[in-house]
């Protein structure tokens, strides 16, 4: 007899512990895409400070306490430079397989965390409310036989661009509690001589779809040991680095993988923080693609980058950066053509205090949608957007 305690630990089970089903799996013709991995730099990451227009005058005006010096930046060319931090990813811009797309926002950008990456999530613009992933309707449109999982999330519990009630997403922070889990759940015990009620056969056919998705992933992660990857990088993202090689080198069929890193809301002493998380964030990548080439599967992936919004050129008194507008971002992969897209915002000509984007992220959204996925945008995105030249056929 199914009791309030088990509604309770098995309708939460799902969404906290180990799978978070947004939806129902997507069915049709057998269409297998390569996958995509969106690393979200959670809190909104300073791209002045991660891109750095050392030559800029003006830049160091506007950054006398936080901004750095040009003998401290990785050189790119006469103008730009890295953070120093994210020396690692300098091996994929000598192979030619790491694009920056400088000045990335849109117009009327949204300053608040919550509508910042809601806009970005759902690739509308800012003046339209939506929840349903823009990731999430290609999927659907894409079709394909019934998955585990059509999304996988490591890090921060947040569908984002994957958020729908047509496709799965599958939380997998902590494999050996998702084995436990899915091991544990019995939907039939839960539905023996229970009411016919709508709630109880709803949450039962959950938990059945959890313990069949939680089995069918963890057989297929047991098969790939930690010496088959390689050396990661034992922080937090290096282990979701990992985690994501795993499911390639298992050979799981899911198109898309969300990352999480941050945050970046660096409002206070920005400099050391910031420089953390990209070190941890080169460090993970740098890993994650020394382990993907020796499995001979860096070319049928794409590693992009985005984030609620940038900050604000102009440091703050508590030697921090305030809400902004326009930053860099980055795609690797061995299909990836390297070098800079869009122009660097200019310091001199800002609105509103805050940098003039000169790309809009839904153009490099229709380039992975038409380049990567072989999908039109039509429906997926608010509006039509050019592509950007930065992936080979």
């Amino acid at each position: 007899m199914m009791n309030r305690r088990d509604i309770l630990r098995y309708g939460a089970a799902a969404a906290f512990t180990g799978l978070m089903p947004t939806g129902a799996l997507i069915a049709g013709e057998v269409k297998r895409l390569p996958t995509l991995i969106l690393i979200e730099l959670q809190g909104g990451n300073d791209g002045l400070n991660t891109v750095i227009p050392y030559a800029d005058p003006l830049y160091a005006k506007m950054r006398p306490k936080i901004g750095f010096a040009p003998d401290e930046v990785i050189r790119i060319d006469e103008q730009l430079g890295l953070h120093p931090a994210l020396k690692p990813l300098m091996t994929d811009w000598d192979a030619k397989e790491l694009a920056i797309f400088l000045g990335v926002g849109y117009p009327n950008s949204d300053r608040s965390h919550f509508r910042g990456i809601q806009i970005w999530d759902t690739a509308l613009d800012s003046e339209r409310l939506a929840s349903e992933g823009w990731v999430a309707k290609a999927l659907t449109k894409a079709g394909g036989k019934p998955r585990s999982a059509d999304a996988v999330l490591l890090g921060r519990m947040h569908a984002g661009p994957v958020e729908s009630f047509d496709i799965k997403a599958v939380s997998l922070n902590d494999p050996a509690r998702l084995k436990r889990l899915s091991a544990d759940i019995d939907a039939d015990h839960m539905m023996e001589g229970a009411p016919k009620n709508i709630l109880v056969q709803q949450i039962a056919a959950l938990q059945s779809t959890v313990k069949v998705a939680g089995q069918e992933l963890i057989a297929r992660l047991d098969t790939v040991p930690d010496s088959a990857l390689g050396t990661f990088p034992t922080h937090t993202f290096g282990k979701q680095m990992r985690d994501a090689l795993r499911l390639i080198a298992a050979g799981v069929d899911v198109p898309v993988i969300k990352i999480s890193q941050g945050s970046f809301d660096t409002h206070i002493n920005q400099r050391n923080p910031q420089e953390k998380l990209l070190r941890e964030l080169a460090e993970g990548i740098a890993a994650f693609r020394d382990g993907a080439k020796a499995l001979s599967k860096w070319d049928d992936i794409l590693l992009v980058t985005y984030s609620e919004f940038g900050r604000r050129p102009v440091e703050n008194a508590s030697l921090g950066t305030d809400h902004g507008t326009a930053a860099p971002h980055f795609a690797l992969g061995g299909r990836v053509k390297g070098g800079f897209q869009f122009k660097q915002p200019s310091l001199d000509v800002l609105a509103n205090a805050d940098m003039v984007p000169s790309g809009d992220f839904r153009q490099i959204y229709t380039t992975v949608l038409q380049k990567w996925w072989g999908l039109k945008p039509d429906g997926i995105l608010a509006g039509t957007y050019d592509t950007v030249d930065f992936l080979r056929a």
